[in-house]
C-alpha cells in the first residue's frame, strides 16, 4: 500500500486501536477498529503469524463496530474499500479470513501453492492434498492434536526450487461433524468465534500449547484423503507419478508460476511416501497416517546415513 488513504486516516483516532502487524506468507497486514474485542478474536486466531517487525503493514482491514445498531453490527473496508456493511461480528471475521486467504494467494511470488494442509515434527513434514470436503482440516487438527506441530491449512506453500514449506498458521475452519469427532477441542474455542453456527475458527494454539510450527521443513509424507462418513478407514501406497498428477490438480497457481511448477510439484513427490487414505475413522486414519510418517522419516535418515 503506497500510504494510507483518507478512510484510514479519519478512523486513526481517539477510541480506534490498531492491532501488531500480521504477517501471512506474503501478505502483511493489520487490524484498525473502535472495538478491542475484535482486536483479541483475530489476533487470537492468528497468534503464529505476529510479526515484530516496525513499520506500516502492506494493507490495512478497518473493522467499523455500529454501537447503536440493535443487534450490534460491524463494517469491513480493506485498504478503503468496503467489503461488508454492517453484519454480524463473526460474519465480519469470517470476510477478514477469507481476504486475508485470498491476499497470500495473490501475492504468492515465486512459491508453488497448494490446496492442501501440513503438519510437521523436527522440520519433516507431512502434506494432506485433496479437494474441499475431503477430510483435510478435521485430520490435520487431529495430528495436531497427537502432537505434530501444525504447519497451515487449505494453502500449502512450497518455495522453490528447495521444495521447503513455510508455515502459514492459519486459523482451521471445522464444521459441525468434524467437531463432533474432535470433542476434546470443540470446548477450548470460544462461541463468540462461530460462523454463523455453521463452522468455528480453531487456532492451533487452542488445540494445544505450543502447536505451532516455526520454521520451514521438508516434505517426508504425502496423503491423498478423502472422507465418506462410515466407510472402512484404508490407504494404499502409490506411484510418485500417480502423486505428482494428483498434487498439480490440487495448485493454485500452477498456470501462473512459470517454467518452474513442474519441479516444484516433481520436488514435493520426490522426497515423499505417498498415499491415498480413505477416510470413514478419524482416530484410525490419524494412527495410520502417525505411522506412515513416522516409517517415511526412518527411510529418511537411513538414506542419509548411506550417503
Amino acid at each position: 500500500m503506497a500510504g494510507r488513504n483518507r478512510l484510514e486516516v479519519a478512523c486513526d483516532g481517539a477510541g480506534w486501536i490498531r492491532s501488531q502487524r500480521l504477517r501471512s506468507l506474503g501478505f502483511d497486514w493489520s487490524i484498525l477498529t473502535n472495538d478491542p474485542a475484535l482486536v483479541d478474536y483475530i489476533t487470537f486466531l492468528y497468534e503464529g503469524c505476529v510479526d515484530g517487525e516496525r513499520g506500516p503493514p502492506g494493507h490495512v482491514f478497518i473493522l467499523h463496530r455500529h454501537m447503536s445498531s440493535d443487534p450490534p453490527s460491524v463494517s469491513v473496508y480493506l485498504d478503503g474499500r468496503a467489503i461488508l456493511r454492517r453484519a454480524p461480528a463473526d460474519l465480519a471475521i469470517a470476510h477478514v479470513v477469507w481476504h486475508v486467504n485470498r491476499g497470500v494467494v495473490e501475492q504468492e511470488g515465486s512459491r508453488l501453492l497448494l490446496h492442501a494442509a501440513a503438519a510437521e515434527r523436527d522440520g519433516a513434514i507431512v502434506v494432506l492434498a485433496g479437494p474441499e470436503g475431503s477430510g483435510k482440516s478435521t485430520l490435520v487438527t487431529a495430528l495436531v492434536r497427537s502432537g505434530l506441530r501444525y504447519v497451515t491449512d487449505e494453502t500449502v506453500a512450497v518455495e522453490l526450487p528447495a521444495a521447503r514449506i513455510a508455515p502459514y498458521p492459519k486459523p482451521i475452519a471445522l464444521d459441525g461433524g468434524s467437531l463432533g469427532s474432535l470433542r476434546d477441542v470443540a470446548p477450548a474455542i470460544s462461541p463468540a468465534l462461530e460462523i454463523a453456527l455453521e463452522q468455528r475458527l480453531v487456532p492451533a494454539q487452542a488445540i494445544r500449547p505450543g502447536a505451532i510450527a516455526k520454521l520451514r521443513g521438508a516434505p517426508r509424507l504425502l496423503v491423498l484423503p478423502s472422507y465418506t462418513p462410515g466407510r472402512a478407514t484404508a490407504a494404499r501406497l502409490i506411484p510418485r507419478a500417480e502423486a505428482a498428477v494428483a498434487l498439480a490438480e490440487q495448485a493454485f497457481n500452477l498456470r501462473t508460476l512459470g517454467p518452474g511448477r513442474l519441479d516444484g510439484i516433481a520436488g514435493v513427490v520426490r522426497g515423499c511416501d505417498c498415499y491415498r487414505l480413505e477416510m470413514g475413522d478419524l482416530d484410525t486414519a490419524c494412527r495410520l497416517v502417525l505411522d506412515f510418517f513416522e516409517q517415511a522419516v526412518q527411510s529418511d535418515e537411513q538414506r542419509r546415513s548411506f550417503r
